[in-house]
């Protein structure tokens, strides 16, 4: 197959990218100048394709080939401040529906959108039933998005799928997060402070999510929106102790919790796509931590 992908240097993007390469010819949108072009392998069936998301519109003219799938990992503005900048948004989402059409004038029959908890909304749990009521521009933005694509799809007999991804943790994870900062605190052994420490979380690894991402691909009878979770439940402050286990750190970890933590945990449910793909996720914390600190060559022995 010949697949299309937006994002193709981000964290998922790029493990998918070069997993995909082994049988597909990946067509990779990426900016040249990329500080994490490193990240997708040589190879002849790994194709560059140097485009700036505001030129998403002109993709059918950098590719000489038809698309068979388009998977759109791009966006900007998911973290901090970023998130209620609506014209950050705004110009995310207008560059998703760029990437949308030109895809579908390079033949793609098949498309896959890539959303986040943040659609949903503040809800006791998530399942796909749920009623997304977002409040922050980027999850009112993300959702608009599913929408748009989702009559847009419909429409044009192309087949959609929507995979929302919640916590993930992997190789290339954003230095800023949880799992990266406190695994830099744990080898220094300094203390660990920990606001809402008792949310609850559910995190998934790169390696179960590329494979999800997989079925969701060589499908092509299924569609609509599913949930792409390891359902643990675990505290924010469990995955810490687990952490800090691994690796044999003395580190402090303190535990600030407040009245409305369980209002903002994220208790997730991903049977739906489970039980449509027969799919069962293979690493949990502990082990999807011990393989990733193989990967980025942190000793914890």
């Amino acid at each position: 197959m010949n697949i299309l992908i937006s994002g193709a240097t981000s964290m998922i993007g790029s493990k998918l990218s070069n997993y995909l390469s082994s049988n597909n010819k990946v067509f990779c949108l990426v900016r040249k100048k990329s500080k994490n072009i490193f990240r997708l392998i040589q190879n002849p069936n790994v194709i560059f394709v140097d485009c700036e998301a505001d030129n998403f519109d002109k993709i059918d003219k950098l590719i000489d080939d038809r698309i068979d799938v388009a998977i759109n990992f791009y966006w900007e503005g998911i973290r901090g401040n970023d998130r209620n900048n609506k014209l950050l948004q705004e110009k995310s989402f207008n560059n998703s529906i760029k990437f949308l059409n030109s895809s579908v004038k390079l033949g793609a029959k098949k498309v896959i959108g890539v959303g986040s908890q943040a659609e949903y909304g503040p809800h006791d749990s998530y399942n796909e039933d749920v009623i997304c009521k977002p409040i922050c521009e980027y999850g009112k933005f993300k959702n608009s998005t599913r929408e748009y694509y989702q009559k847009f799809c419909k429409e044009n007999n192309i087949n959609f799928k929507r995979a929302r991804i919640f916590s993930a943790y992997g190789e290339f994870d954003f230095e800023g997060s949880l799992v990266m900062t406190s695994i830099k605190k744990f080898k220094e052994n300094s203390t660990i402070t920990l606001k809402l420490g008792s949310q609850i979380r559910n995190y998934t690894y790169d390696e179960d999510l590329v494979r999800a991402f997989t079925c969701l691909i060589y499908d092509d009878e299924k569609s609509g929106a599913y949930n792409i979770t390891r359902i643990d439940n675990k505290r924010l402050v469990e995955y810490l102790f687990i952490l800090r286990k691994i690796l044999h750190s003395s580190s402090k970890i303190i535990s600030l919790n407040s009245d409305n933590d369980n209002e903002m945990s994220i208790k997730t449910d991903s049977r739906l796509f489970e039980n449509d793909f027969h799919f069962k996720f293979n690493y949990d914390f502990s082990n999807g931590i011990l393989d990733m600190l193989q990967r980025i060559g942190v000793q914890y022995e």
